[in-house]
């Protein structure tokens, strides 16, 4: 079976951890990441963006 990656940007990042609209299915996400249906992949350059804000 093909591994599902999905990549997430900095605004879906960012729904993890703040609730607005989508946060639910970004959760859902890394739910199924910590059971290994997906494996969730980003760039380095999103952390700066997370933590640099607007």
């Amino acid at each position: 079976m093909k591994e599902r990656v999905i990549y997430l940007d900095s605004s879906a990042i960012v729904k993890r951890y703040i609730s607005e609209p989508g946060s639910d299915y970004v959760k859902s996400l890394y739910l199924s990441s910590y059971t290994g249906s997906v494996k969730l992949a980003f760039n380095a350059w999103n952390i700066g963006e997370v933590l640099g804000g607007p």
